[in-house]
């Protein structure tokens, strides 16, 4: 039997149920986030741990890479070709003369990331160094060569190209034997591109200047400045990128069809739109859906958010052999080939592809301006976006249906998931890059989203999008924590934000919520509702609606 309630009813239902269990817990306390991390890595070990990168974030800051990138020998047909860069490193160091177990000299070495490529020289402010620093997964920068202030390290380098996704991919096309080249490096495969300081809190800028065949187009964060063509060759210069974390950075190149257009505002400025694609499967492309959708999706954000769209340019690419669905590149977003199917679009696909550009351009601001300080927050990272999709398809897109499915799918593979003995909390303790990648996941995505839903409501949505706003405000540019996310929120609602951080993210598990009634004729007469927790595990403010 329906019930309808009124709406203040409804409203009043909803906080006696959340205030049951807030009511007793000190207001905005925050748990710690994650166990002690562990200890440095072994050369033998491709991996990072939290350990090294926080004291490395200690040290160098200010980091600017200059990079000039040749890929010319991608047109080999040696499986084995190598790309090779000039890359000159500029940063401020602090701390460079301390002492520490293993260092050489009495000075503190520096690692510096670059797995399994080829140094041909390293110079170190102004002095050459030992080949032999190269380790097979970074380069181990001298402690008596470093200073403290200024730094300057150049390196001239080979790296194999990847057949794996990694790094910088090459695929031949077996149709017509063209090539096309495209980055991935989330989490830790920037330092496969080029010898850096690979974690997500070292931002830096990126000045790259690449060589490649004179028939390609060449794609990075920012536009090309100069395009010059001498022989075979064409040299293109690109703006300075904006200053963002290594594995945001991305080059992708190759003989791509390019679809154009721009989104303008109302105050006539414009961001440039390109959408890139192999020339066999440009036909598959729907260009008038995707750039609608992708217009609609800035729209959207930037009022949401209350910030501009920060970058200087969107540009999307189709690559082919890309490992997942999507990646948020700064500027410059990539797309496996099978978001294009060959068959009819149906409306699901059409909505399917929506929601995946959207959750893309949704990162622009949710990882790319603002971004998460170590991987334990990759949860918040992806489940914002995921969320953020939905929400943005059920109001700015024709796809009103999109909370059915959402519930349908996206939440119902979170409760599988979730009942699984592999179950983890959404906030797990991340010490090393390796265990990272164990969670991309329903739990990472799929909860993630369904929780920071059930926290719009929880708030109420005003609330919620003045604390989002407060948050792109306060931290644009910045890496943060968890705490510093539910800092922004909390400052816009009465509800205990630390105690709902630690009950939803922190446990895992599902509760099941009971509800029993009494009704004289049509009228609600009674409504009792229970919350049932699992054993061990400690209940969760709920804010619940009755109809």
């Amino acid at each position: 039997m329906r019930v309808r309630l009124s709406p203040w009813a409804t409203v009043l239902f909803s906080l006696v149920v959340s205030l049951i269990f807030v009511s007793c817990a000190g207001k905005g306390k925050v748990a710690p986030s994650g166990a002690a991390p562990s200890t440095v890595t072994s050369e033998d070990s491709s991996d990072l741990s939290r350990t090294e990168a926080q004291s490395r974030k200690a040290r160098v800051s200010e980091i600017v890479y200059d990079l000039n990138l040749d890929v010319m020998n991608a047109m080999s047909k040696d499986v084995e070709a190598n790309f090779t860069g000039d890359l000159t490193v500029r940063f401020q160091l602090a701390n460079a003369g301390s002492t520490s177990a293993g260092a050489v000299g009495g000075a503190k070495d520096l690692r510096l990331d670059f797995s399994e490529g080829e140094v041909k020289s390293l110079v170190v402010n102004g002095k050459s160094q030992d080949l032999g620093l190269k380790k097979k997964y970074w380069i181990n920068l001298p402690g008596p060569a470093l200073k403290e202030g200024s730094n300057e390290v150049r390196v001239e380098y080979a790296h194999a190209f990847s057949r794996t996704g990694e790094g910088l991919h090459r695929f031949r096309d077996p149709a017509d034997g063209k090539i096309y080249l495209h980055t991935q490096f989330e989490t830790y495969d920037a330092n496969r591109f080029m010898p850096c300081f690979d974690q997500p809190d070292l931002r830096s800028v990126l000045n790259l200047t690449v060589t490649a065949p004179k028939e390609w187009q060449v794609v990075s964060s920012a536009l090309e400045r100069s395009k010059v063509t001498k022989g075979l060759g064409r040299r293109w210069v690109f703006a300075p990128s904006p200053k963002i974390a290594t594995y945001l950075f991305s080059m992708h190149a190759g003989p791509y069809f390019v679809f154009t257009d721009k989104f303008k505002r109302a105050d006539q400025s414009m961001i440039p739109l390109r959408i890139m694609v192999r020339p066999a499967l440009k036909n598959f492309l729907r260009q008038a859906d995707w750039f609608k959708t992708t217009k609609d999706g800035i729209a959207f954000y930037e009022n949401y958010f209350g910030v501009r769209y920060p970058f200087g340019k969107l540009d999307q690419l189709v690559v082919p052999e890309f490992n997942s669905g999507g990646m948020e590149n700064v500027g410059a977003i990539t797309y496996t080939e099978s978001i294009l199917p060959r068959a009819q679009l149906t409306r699901k696909l059409r909505r399917g592809i929506s929601g995946l550009l959207l959750h893309e351009i949704a990162h622009m601001w949710f990882g790319d301006l603002v971004t998460m300080a170590w991987w334990n927050n990759l949860w918040l990272n992806e489940s914002f976006a995921t969320y953020m999709s939905a929400l943005a398809q059920s109001e700015a897109t024709e796809y009103k249906e999109v909370w059915q499915t959402f519930g349908a799918s996206v939440k119902a593979r979170a409760y599988v998931e979730d009942a699984m003995i592999t179950t983890h909390p959404i906030e797990a303790p991340i010490n090393t890059v390796k265990e990272a990648m164990t969670n991309f996941d329903a739990i990472t995505y799929n909860q993630g989203a369904s929780v920071l839903k059930q926290l719009n409501y929880f708030m109420t949505s005003d609330d919620f999008r003045e604390g989002i706003r407060d948050y792109f405000k306060t931290y644009s540019f910045e890496n943060t924590t968890l705490e510093q996310f539910t800092g922004s929120l909390q400052k816009h609602t009465k509800k205990d934000l630390g105690l709902w951080s630690d009950r939803w993210l922190r446990q895992s598990g599902a509760d099941l919520v009971h509800a029993d009634w009494k009704c004289e004729g049509d009228r609600l007469k009674q409504v009792r509702v229970t919350l049932e927790t699992a054993k061990g595990r400690k209940p969760r403010p709920q804010s619940l609606e009755v109809g």
